[in-house]
């Protein structure tokens, strides 16, 4: 009836300040809480494929998060193999480079399959 008259007009400022972050708030903390905790839950390792993935490069970098991220894939990355030698013994996405293509048959770390990632 009277309007805004009794109110500073800061107040609609400081209104729309609080329900953004209110929102924001919590969108976040519910993509936190699916991500890492539900995740963590419902992963089971026990029935999955182990592989090792040759290449270590930009595609295999990013196949091992994919597979590690999604929790319904039927594999577990045990570990990468690269011909390069100056990413031999790195980690990558808590994978351990573990050698070269030629050392496959000395790997000790059991496996299921291979799966070939390289490019070339």
């Amino acid at each position: 009836m009277y309007g805004i008259t009794g109110y500073p007009r800061s107040i609609l400022l400081i209104f729309f300040l609080l329900n953004l972050s209110i929102i924001c708030v919590t969108r976040i903390s519910v993509r936190v809480y699916h991500s890492h905790f539900v995740f963590s839950i419902k992963r089971k390792d026990i029935h999955k494929k182990r592989l090792i993935l040759i290449g270590a490069g930009k595609t295999g970098e990013k196949i091992s998060r994919e597979i590690k991220s999604s929790s319904n894939t039927p594999y577990t990355v045990v570990g990468l193999v690269d011909d390069d030698i100056s990413i031999q013994g790195k980690t990558i996405h808590g994978n351990k480079v573990l050698g070269t293509v030629k050392d496959l048959s000395k790997i000790s770390i059991q496996f299921d399959e291979l799966l070939i990632t390289a490019p070339s």
